[in-house]
């Protein structure tokens, strides 16, 4: 079965999509969509599509569509194709405020369309492998850092890059923290570009996050001590490693015991393709999208909280 798919949005994202659908067998890369006509044209060039300059002219054009619009946008975007019942993509966030998340979950209980929220680390590699070894972390520590680009400042940094590891910590976990504090800081926007959170579980566990898009170089690194072993994950090169074991620490070696346990993706397929293809999956109507509209709206809840505690230390700073 042959399925056509439509990117909105011709921008750093939707050029990304597009250029995986070009090279996807049994997938047609039917149409591109953005109110920049000349980014929209120029990406349709690339990628052997049709070019369209209104967000919704796709509607009785394809069989599935990306969104990949800033993030404010996402509901007035996504709304109509998910009405009509068109599997949907949405970069995460999902939105950048409950009221439009909760406008996307109703339109797609109402209509059935299945849902896929672009949380791109749980196609990584490592973190599949780590979901898979880890059933009790006691305390995760999280650094994702990247150098100022002059994207997504529609979003702060929580919206942009913690909330990547939010997601994550909650999946390891498997539960939403009971309680969150964080701080935060604006150095070259008008919206927080540093944050770190700390998330307490009911069940004892503990998560320390830290986010920056005004950082030297980028950093993208997860470090999990679970009863499983003392794990560290390096999302940039998809790998990871258990560091520490109790078997370890009783033979008496000292407790280092180094093991990859991946050293980065085997098939050399990285985790947007592997996203994009589970995609075409779900909308073929093969697979539950693995991060559906609940869990994007789980995400931008915390997110949201984790916004709220930044204002009140910088409220409490300021005073």
């Amino acid at each position: 079965m042959n399925l056509k798919v439509g990117v909105i949005g011709a921008g750093y994202f939707g050029t990304r999509h597009a250029q995986n659908y070009a090279r996807m067998k049994n997938v047609t890369l039917h149409a591109i969509a953005d109110t920049n006509a000349e980014a929209a044209k120029r990406l349709a060039r690339e990628t052997n599509a049709q070019p369209f300059f209104q967000p919704h002219a796709l509607l009785n054009q394809v069989d599935a569509v990306s969104i990949t619009t800033p993030s404010q946008t996402h509901a007035a975007v996504a709304l109509p194709y998910i009405r009509a019942g068109i599997p949907t993509l949405i970069e995460k966030p999902l939105a950048t405020i409950m009221k439009d998340a909760a406008r996307i979950l109703r339109a797609a209980k109402k209509s059935g369309a299945p849902i896929l929220v672009g949380h791109v680390e749980r196609f990584n590699p490592a973190m599949e492998k780590l979901l898979e070894l880890v059933r009790a972390p006691i305390f995760l520590e999280g650094r994702r850092l990247s150098r100022f680009s002059g994207r997504a400042l529609d979003t702060d940094v929580v919206q942009d890059l913690l909330i990547h590891d939010i997601d994550l910590a909650c999946a390891l976990v498997g539960a939403a923290p009971s309680k969150i504090a964080a701080i935060g800081a604006r150095v070259l926007t008008d919206k927080t570009d540093v944050a770190s959170a700390r998330l307490a579980f009911p069940c004892g566990a503990a998560a320390h996050l830290t986010a920056s898009r005004v950082a030297l170089k980028d950093k993208r690194r997860m470090h999990i001590f679970a009863e499983e072993g003392y794990f560290a994950l390096d999302f940039q090169a998809q790998s990871l490693r258990r560091i520490l074991t109790r078997d370890a620490l009783s033979v008496g070696d000292g407790g280092v015991a180094q093991e990859f346990l991946e050293r980065g993706a085997a098939d050399g397929v990285a985790p947007l393709e592997r996203e994009l293809a589970h995609f075409v999956e779900v909308a073929r109507g093969r697979v539950r999208p693995r991060i559906g509209v609940d869990e994007g709206c789980d995400a931008l809840r915390l997110a949201e909280r984790i916004v709220r505690a930044v204002d009140r230390s910088e409220a409490a700073r300021r005073a």
